[in-house]
């Protein structure tokens, strides 16, 4: 089911306007109506209403891993330096499920015997898989209700172009006799990857100790390898897992429509959620993102847009509980809790259109909310408090070293319309609004202003903010000419 979040429609009635010093303000009647949200219980509804496929003949191989090309070379030379291979990934065999619906038992059994260390072992409901897996694009693989080890030491990876079923399973990456657990960025690990053409469900299921630094090889990936081409993107369900020390608990490129609803992200290492690339209509909803080492809970980069994030709590993680950042454009945020986070509440970079609506941002080391070089974002009835910064920011700022992917047109330009939050107690003040490439801002109140605002930043809009008494004023910056933009706020 498509996401249907926008357009969200601000409609400014134009009043008489009165100077102020250096600033217009420009008093207008709102009419202002958030865009729908996703019908959660039905995305769940659907989620879990996917049947496991019935088991159907097979065909399998062992086969040189080197000689299945979307195995990527460098996920085969990492595994290859294991003792067990020699730095020959030469030496690395693959598990190639042609086609066929089978489980890891079917497949054990149909294995060529391989000594005292066989590639596949299945005893009652466990497994050991000591090789890389791969699930071709006419396969399917179904793990329900078993526990399965994945041997770093072998090189054991799972790779699906075809269909993935994770049923009440646990997949955990193994070194030696206990958990392979993360010692530095470019040591393997095993880990699970959907490709192009592939489809992933994973319910109610645990994974850990997977993933490392390497391309799609993070720990758990959607991720097309053929973007472009004649295959569909990587898409699929991730619903009431539990998923725990990855490299990143959950990493897409150029995926299309995943579902990731009601799962635990804990204790993971680079990031939370990463949809990367172009990845396009995701809904984030329901989970939990907590303790992320080193950056943020939940991150949107690279042109990640018409997304949804609902109803999450990101708490404890390294950098800001939620960001949009390279052109995450069009993306709805509302109702997650962000608290003590070592970066934002809530952080916007280079991404347009945004609606950050009914979250709670607290007590987070730096903004609660944070906008940067973004145009027409909505901030709305948001709870922002002891934050370590400004409750809200909004700046524009050099062009980052990454503006060249924005196109030619990329200017540093923030707009838009601030409604009726609540703000306490943040250390670097209420609001504070600098950079001469802010455009303009409308703020909105129902009732009277706080009898001693905090406002921060230049001067021009201290002074304006400061001058605020009715229910809707806009303010412009009197050195802009007023675009079509301030009678419509919508994307385009």
């Amino acid at each position: 089911m498509p996401l249907s979040v926008f357009p969200a429609l601000l409609l400014l009635s134009l009043l008489p306007a009165t100077a102020s010093g250096d600033v217009l303000l420009l008093e207008r009647r709102l009419e202002w109506s958030p865009p729908p949200p996703p019908e959660l219980s039905v995305h769940r509804a659907e989620a879990r209403a996917v049947p496991l496929p019935e088991l159907t003949p097979i065909e399998v191989e062992v086969r040189p891993a080197e000689k299945l090309s979307r195995l990527r070379s460098r996920f085969l030379d990492a595994a290859a330096r294991s003792p067990a291979y020699g730095g020959d990934r030469g030496r690395v065999p693959a598990i190639h499920l042609v086609r066929g619906t089978a489980d890891l038992e079917t497949i054990a059994a149909r294995l060529p015997p391989s000594g005292d260390t066989p590639l596949l072992r299945c005893r009652e409901r466990s497994c050991e898989l000591r090789a890389p897996l791969f699930v071709d694009a006419d396969a399917t693989l179904v793990i329900a209700d078993r526990t399965v080890a994945l041997d770093a030491g072998r090189g054991a990876m799972l790779v699906a172009a075809g269909r993935l079923f994770l049923e009440r399973a646990t997949l955990t990456g193994r070194d030696g006799g206990g958990p392979a657990l993360f010692r530095e960025p470019a040591r393997f690990r095993p880990f699970l990857l959907v490709l192009s053409g592939g489809r992933g469900i994973l319910r109610d299921s645990r994974l850990g100790h997977l993933g490392f630094a390497a391309g799609r090889a993070y720990g758990l990936t959607f991720a097309a390898d053929r973007p472009g081409g004649e295959l569909p993107p990587p898409t699929g369900i991730i619903i009431g897992s539990e998923i725990r020390g990855l490299y990143y608990g959950f990493y897409s490129h150029a995926a299309r429509g995943v579902r990731i609803l009601d799962n635990l992200f804990r204790d993971n290492i680079r990031y939370g959620i990463d949809p990367h690339d172009d990845s396009r209509e995701l809904l984030i909803a329901g989970n939990r993102v907590e303790g992320t080492r080193e950056r943020h809970g939940i991150i949107l980069s690279r042109r990640v847009r018409d997304s949804a994030v609902i109803g999450n709590r990101a708490t404890g993680n390294g950098g800001s509980g939620i960001m949009l950042d390279r052109r995450s454009d069009r993306v709805l945020v509302a109702d997650n809790l962000l608290e003590a986070n070592g970066g934002d509440g809530i952080s916007v970079y280079e991404s347009d259109d945004a609606r950050l609506l009914r979250n709670i941002a607290r007590d987070n080391a730096r903004t609660g909310i944070r906008v940067r070089n973004s145009r027409r974002v909505v901030i709305a009835g948001n709870r922002i408090v002891a934050n370590r910064d400004a409750g809200i920011r909004l700046y524009t700022g050099p062009a980052p070293k990454t503006a060249a992917e924005f196109g030619p047109d990329f200017a540093a330009r923030t707009s838009g319309l601030l409604e009726n939050n609540f703000l306490d107690a943040n250390t670097g003040g209420d609001i504070v609004v600098k950079g001469a490439g802010v455009e303009w801002l409308a703020l909105v109140r129902d009732g009277p202003p706080p009898a001693d605002p905090r406002i921060g930043g230049d001067r021009i809009w201290r002074r304006a903010l400061a001058a605020v008494t009715g229910r809707a004023t806009l303010l412009v910056d009197s050195r802009l000419v007023p675009s079509p933009e301030l009678v419509s706020l919508s994307p385009p």
